[in-house]
C-alpha cells in the first residue's frame, strides 16, 4: 500500500528495509482506510521531494 503514498522505488525500499516497517504500513492502510486522498497522483513529477 505504501507505493500508494511514496513515489520514489527508493523511497519505498527505504521504508520497507526499516524496523518501523511494520508500523508505517499500518498507518498507511489506517490513512486509506479513513478516506485520506492519495497524494501522488499519477500525474505527480517524479522530481518533487519525498
Amino acid at each position: 500500500m505504501i507505493e500508494q503514498y511514496f513515489v520514489k522505488p527508493s523511497t519505498i525500499d527505504r521504508i520497507r528495509r526499516s524496523w518501523l516497517a511494520p508500523q508505517i504500513e499500518s498507518y498507511v492502510a489506517w490513512l486509506h482506510e479513513q478516506g485520506y486522498a492519495n497524494p501522488n497522483p499519477k500525474g505527480r513529477s517524479h522530481g518533487s521531494a519525498e
